[in-house]
This record gives structure tokens, C-alpha cells and sequence, in this order.
């Protein structure tokens, strides 16, 4: 708060320099109101004063005293006190998500808390009202389910009035940061008026803002945003036009999709292989296609330096890690598996193996990724291909992965040091087969050398995917109690402290 860096000042400085009532005048109305009752004319016994009822008043922004829930709600019977606070279990469990620092599971509760019209109980108001300070999207959660106790409280402490603010008034005046928070919260929440907010101040926006909002924003999900986004391709910032290649590269109804694929259509051609066509599909890369309006319209490098690839070649190679792997389905009628096989088998084309890894990841192709892996899973999987391979798992299906994750060569492939990143960016719900799979992996790799600091907010948030079944499997991830690996310990029980905590959630809310 600004009035205690005040009276901090005055205590450092002197009355002379910093007198009380200029401490004062920075508070609100109603507080300058009671302070007046102690008003003399003496700086230093003001001095004193202020500060006494200032320590008073700091912490009633922090700390409520603990009162019982069942009485509270007896008592609460006045007009503005009428607030609806949820069950005695919710109430506890709200406590014990707070107390144990378990703030990813905050989102869950209040949700529940805001589809039954519950408003937060007073004690627990301090707590969230600072810890949406700083995270706008808990704060937008929070406006909903405080009541009115929560915004009074809320506008008697200076960092607490984002809370008093609409999703206008933060987009329009709010910090960078607090902007592009929001944003986020507003694509889970409500894309649309994301959008509209976006496209409301986009020129005014400064580049680095307009790439990190474009970065958030993604792949159009309608014919409005993908106009929106082509309308992007003549933004001044290279970066900006760069991104919105990349994202419109992936809408296969874009114009500039459909022109890409269109003139590029002939830089893969094929012949069936063997007697009768029966057998290994010939394919051949055709370097004599005319690549070079789209090497300068994406800023691909149009020589090679690399010495196992021509200018041509090279050319070819960076256009085929953008061409969505679909198209070539279509254009040389072959399923994924028969257009792969010749880049794996036949020496000359190994090169080019980079570049499909390069395109199943950046198109996040599940069926091209699968086919991917089914060769990797394979007995004579080549050197080039385990390689590459990790840019390709996060497209695969689970049931791919869940075969990988149990397969021997998944040592080959999967560290501990890329095996978090890769399970944080798979966020679809995870069944109990695959959560087996990947903590049996886990358990493998970090066992031994436990989960360092910088991991442990990831390792965290693979319980907001796994099934509540996975509690009664606890067991089988704890290492023997002969082996002293607690590190890896302490975080499997945290993990799955926050699943118990998770499923506790939905039914505190039926008493």
C-alpha cells in the first residue's frame, strides 16, 4: 500500500519533510473520516497515532478473525449481509486448498462456487482478494463470488481495485501484463469478446503486444477470424506477418493455403514399386518445381549449408516441413504409412525425414503421427528415425502413446529432461491406462535424479488430467522403502494430494 511507503518515508525523513496529513490525504474518504476524531495539533503525537491505526487497518486487509461457518450463516441475516455462502465441507475444503498452497485447484472450486450462486465465506476474502492481485484470471473468477462484503473490502485497499474495474476498464487502461492475463482467461471464457476486444485496439497495440496477443489467439475457429487473421498478413511487423503465415498455413480453406498447395502440388510424385505395382511406393522428390515465390514469401533461405543438400534440394526440403502431410494423401493417393516408408528405408531420401517431423508437428497431425510411431515401435527402427522423433509425439493419440510410454524404446526417445515439457502440452483428459503409463515412465526417469525446482509447477499440473481412479494405483509408483529416492516421494504423494483434493471438489458442494 502507497500510504505505508508514506509513513515508512515520515518515520525515515522526519514530520518535517513528510508531515501526517499528507500520509492521510492519500486514503480513502471514509478513513480520513474516522481519523479526523484523533485529530491534534501535534506532528509527532499524529505521527503516532496515524501509524497505530494505520497497522490496524493494513492488516484488516490480510486477516480476518477465524469465526465458525454454521454461525456465521445463522447471523447473516441483514439486507446487505444476506450473502448465500456455500456448505460447511465446501467452506473447509476452500480453507485447506489456501493453507496447503494448492492455488491450481482454485479455478475448480470457484467454478462450482459460481454455477450454485454461492458467495465466498468472510474469512477466506483476505486470502483471494491478494492472491487475485496479481492474476487476472482468478480475479475475473472472483468478481463473480465475492458478494458485496468483497467489494467493499476491496475498495478500501489501493492494489485490490482491479477488482472494482470491468473487463473494459482492464483492457483499456491495465498494465501489458494485466492485458494479456486477461486476454487468456477471456479465450476459456468467452473467445468472442476476446476477439472483438483484440480487433478493438489492434493498431494502437505495440508490436511486441501484437505478436504475444496473435501468439495466444491461435488458430481462427470461424470464418470471421480466419477474414481477421488474413487481414494480419499486411501487419508492419515482420514477426506479426510471420505468425500469421504459420497460423493461416494450418487452415486448409485459407487463400493462402490453397495457393501454397496448389503451385507446390508437384514436388512429390510416386510410381508403385515391385511386380504388378505390388509392393514399396516409388517416391521421388522433384526439385525442378519453381519454389522460389514462396522461399521469399515465407523468408526461407533459398541456398544450402548444408553440404548433403543442393540449393534445390534444400529448397524442397523447407517447403515440404509446411505442406500439410493430408495433401499428399490426396495427391498421391497413398495412406501415411506407404508415403513414409521410402523416407525411412531408402538411404537418399533419409535426408529429408527432418522435414516431415517438422510438418506432423507443426500441423499436429494425429494420424500422420501415429503412423509415425508405428515404424519407431517397429524392430528395425533406423538411427534417423529415433532422432526425430520427440517433435512429433505431442500430435500422436494416446492410445500411440500409452504404447510407446510401455515400449523398451522409449528410453531411446523420451529423458527426463523433455518428458514434462512433452505430458504439460497434452492437455486432453488422460484415461487411467495412459496416466499408468506415463508416471511408470516418470518413475523411470526421475526416480533416480529426483524432479528438479524449475519442473515441479509442470509435474504439478499433470493432476488436473488424471483420473480420480489413479489413487488406488498410488502404490505401484512408490519406489521400494530400501531405496532412499524421497524427492521423487515427496512430489508422487503431492501429486496425488491434489487429485484427492480434485475429487473432493464436485461433492463438497451437495450437502
Amino acid at each position: 500500500m502507497n500510504s505505508i511507503d508514506e509513513i515508512l518515508k515520515a518515520a525515515l525523513l522526519g514530520t518535517d519533510k513528510t508531515p501526517p496529513q499528507s500520509v492521510i490525504a492519500s486514503l480513502p474518504q471514509a478513513v480520513q473520516q474516522e481519523l479526523a476524531q484523533l485529530a491534534t495539533e501535534d506532528d509527532e503525537t499524529s505521527f503516532l497515532q496515524l501509524s497505530a491505526f494505520m497497522l490496524s487497518y493494513y492488516r484488516a486487509g490480510q486477516e480476518f478473525p477465524i469465526v465458525d461457518i454454521d454461525t456465521a450463516n445463522q447471523k447473516n441475516t441483514g439486507e446487505s449481509e444476506n450473502e448465500n455462502f456455500p456448505p460447511t465441507t465446501a467452506n473447509r475444503l476452500l480453507g485447506v486448498l489456501i493453507s496447503e498452497n494448492r492455488y491450481s485447484l482454485l479455478p475448480v472450486w470457484l467454478t462450482h462456487c459460481t454455477e450454485r450462486s454461492y458467495k465466498i465465506a468472510p474469512q477466506y476474502l483476505p486470502q483471494l482478494l491478494k492472491l487475485g492481485e496479481e492474476d487476472i484470471a482468478l480475479q475475473q473468477q472472483l468478481t463473480e463470488v465475492i458478494g458485496e462484503r468483497g467489494h467493499w473490502l476491496a475498495s478500501l485497499n489501493d492494489d485490490w481495485q482491479v477488482f472494482q474495474q470491468t473487463t473494459q476498464e482492464i483492457w483499456e487502461t491495465g498494465a501489458s501484463r494485466q492485458r494479456k492475463q486477461l486476454f487468456q482467461y477471456l479465450l476459456q471464457h468467452g473467445r468472442s469478446k476476446a476477439t472483438e476486444l483484440l480487433q478493438s485496439t489492434w493498431k494502437e497495440e505495440n508490436a511486441t503486444d501484437r505478436f504475444d496477443f496473435l501468439s495466444a489467439w491461435g488458430n481462427p475457429q470461424s470464418a470471421e477470424e480466419l477474414a481477421l487473421l488474413e487481414t494480419m498478413l499486411q501487419d508492419k511487423s515482420k514477426k506479426v506477418t510471420a505468425l500469421a503465415q504459420q497460423l493461416l498455413l494450418r487452415q486448409p480453406e485459407s487463400t493462402l493455403t490453397q495457393q501454397f498447395h496448389q503451385q507446390c502440388s508437384q514436388l512429390l510424385t510416386s510410381k508403385e514399386g515391385g511386380m504388378l505395382g505390388i509392393g514399396s511406393a516409388k517416391i521421388e522428390v522433384n526439385t525442378n518445381v519453381d519454389l522460389g515465390v514462396w522461399i521469399k514469401e515465407f523468408g526461407l533461405e533459398s541456398e544450402s549449408l548444408d553440404k548433403n543438400f543442393s540449393d534445390q534440394e534444400y529448397q524442397a526440403f523447407q517447403v515440404l516441413s509446411l505442406i500439410q502431410p493430408k495433401v499428399w494423401e490426396e495427391q498421391l493417393s497413398l495412406s501415411p504409412e506407404k508415403i513414409l516408408k521410402p523416407f525411412i528405408t531408402d538411404k537418399s531420401l533419409q535426408k529429408y525425414l527432418p522435414a516431415w517431423a517438422a510438418t506432423i508437428a507443426f500441423h499436429r497431425n494425429s494420424s500422420w503421427a501415429d503412423a509415425w510411431l508405428d515404424f519407431v515401435l517397429a524392430s528395425n527402427a533406423t538411427k534417423a528415425l529415433l532422432e526425430n522423433t520427440p517433435s512429433v509425439l505431442p500430435g500422436a493419440s494416446p492410445e500411440t502413446l500409452t504404447r510407446l510410454f510401455n515400449h523398451k524404446r522409449a528410453d531411446a526417445i523420451l529423458s527426463a529432461n523433455n518428458i514434462i515439457p512433452l505430458l504439460d502440452e497434452l492437455h486432453y483428459p488422460w484415461s487411467l491406462e495412459f496416466s499408468k503409463a506415463a508416471l511408470k515412465l516418470l518413475y523411470h526417469n526421475f526416480a533416480q535424479r529426483g524432479v528438479y525446482h524449475y519442473e515441479t509447477e509442470a509435474f504439478m499440473r499433470l493432476a488436473e488430467r488424471m483420473p480420480t481412479e489413479i489413487l488406488a494405483q498410488q502404490e505401484e509408483f512408490l519406489p521400494p522403502k530400501n531405496e532412499k529416492r524421497d524427492t521423487w516421494r515427496t512430489m508422487l504423494r503431492d501429486l496425488f494430494r491434489t487429485i484427492e483434493l480434485k475429487t473432493k471438489i464436485p461433492s463438497s458442494f451437495d450437502e
